[in-house]
């Protein structure tokens, strides 16, 4: 059962979760995103639909995107289009996430 304090999501399973990050509210597609990438590999399955919110609307979702990439460690091969569009993110902050994500990234393969 998906649980709110002081408006946030704290709580909720992994589907509840999922279902979320097509929510027409910002903040719940953020919180969503933030928390499956804080499950790490426990949520590997919504690795595709995470890495689909880049082109999100919301600078605090597209934040997610990055963090997904070294935290649920995707493969290169899997995140490398989706690195390139974060890399020229129109927010700074996004794109300082997305060189992080592309220095792991680098240091995973080498």
């Amino acid at each position: 059962m998906m649980e709110r304090k002081n408006g946030r999501i704290v709580g909720g399973s992994f589907d509840e979760l999922v279902a979320m990050l097509s929510s027409s509210n910002h903040f719940d597609r953020a919180e969503a995103a933030r928390l499956l990438v804080n499950m790490r590999k426990e949520a590997i399955k919504a690795l595709p639909a995470l890495l689909a919110l880049h082109n999100d609307p919301c600078d605090l979702v597209r934040i997610q995107v990055p963090r997904a990439i070294i935290h649920m460690e995707a493969r290169s091969d899997e995140a490398a289009e989706v690195l390139r569009c974060l890399l020229n993110d129109k927010d700074k902050i996004v794109r300082l996430y997305a060189e992080e994500a592309q220095q792991v990234l680098t240091q995973r393969t080498s």
